[in-house]
């Protein structure tokens, strides 16, 4: 039986004029409802994932197609989206690559002006690949578990509030994230365009391989600050541990009572 058979198959009330009995009934069916057919989604989920090592980055398109394919049988609003991600997911699975299926679940149902509230705290383990591919609307994402959050993002906006892993804005193109913490290592790795404001601190390797776009960090950055880096602009008013000599474009700057550009070293 597929998806779309066992959402018919709760869709049984139907009632024609409402007195308020029947309206508070229906409410209550409403969410039992919705509360089966998420459920079953998320069993769906957990069986896709089975003999899938989740933890390998090449695996996340194929989740993120399953996300959408869901998305395209039953519907789903934000709200239950929303419920599917907070409150019936943390029962099935603990972390992974369940980010990339969110973010296929919401990707074809987010428009410019919605927000998605997405709650990390009830996950044990990290939370990988949210954000993967978003292009509207806003992504606001509370706790510290996001690892590889806006991978491929082109365009929209991701608010954080909490710590963020590694790999932030990997592959960016367009779009503004904004953390209110800490960043891990590999900050804007391969980033071609949008914008990355951490308002906390950066680890290693700040901007490899970066293209385009602007990083600006509000604490310190680790070692090794644009690796490979080709394009585009980091600015850094903390202190910075090291910044790498294999760089071959782009800006790099430090905040000494105004913002200093740290000259390019060709090898």
């Amino acid at each position: 039986m597929g998806l779309r058979d066992l959402i018919d198959r709760y869709d049984i009330l139907k009632l024609g004029k409402e007195d308020s009995k029947k309206s508070a009934r229906r409410e209550i069916y409403q969410s039992r409802r919705i509360k089966s057919i998420l459920d079953d989604i998320a069993n769906e989920f957990v069986e896709f994932i089975r003999d899938i090592p989740t933890w390998k980055f090449e695996f996340m398109e194929e989740i993120f197609k399953f996300g959408r394919k869901i998305y395209k049988e039953c519907r789903l609003s934000l709200e239950e989206i929303e419920r599917m991600f907070n409150d019936v997911l943390p029962n099935y699975v603990q972390g992974g690559m369940l980010g990339s299926f969110i973010s296929g679940l919401y990707h074809d149902a987010m428009d410019e002006d919605d927000a998605l509230m997405l709650d990390l705290r009830n996950y044990y383990g990290s939370v990988s690949g949210l954000g993967y591919r978003h292009r509207r609307g806003t992504l606001k994402i509370v706790g510290n578990k996001a690892f590889c959050l806006g991978f491929g993002m082109k365009g929209g906006r991701i608010e954080v509030e909490g710590n963020v892993g590694n790999y932030l804005g990997r592959y960016m193109e367009d779009g503004t994230i904004v953390v209110r913490g800490n960043a891990k290592d590999w900050v804007g790795e391969c980033m071609k365009g949008g914008k990355i404001t951490i308002k906390g601190n950066a680890g290693n390797v700040v901007g490899e391989k970066m293209e385009g776009g602007e990083i600006i960090i509000e604490g310190n950055a680790g070692f090794w600050v644009g690796d490979d880096m080709k394009g585009g602009v980091i600015k850094i008013r903390g202190n910075v541990r090291s910044v790498s000599y294999e760089r071959w474009g782009g800006k790099i700057y430090v905040w000494r009572n105004g913002w200093i550009e740290i000259e390019r070293v060709e090898l």
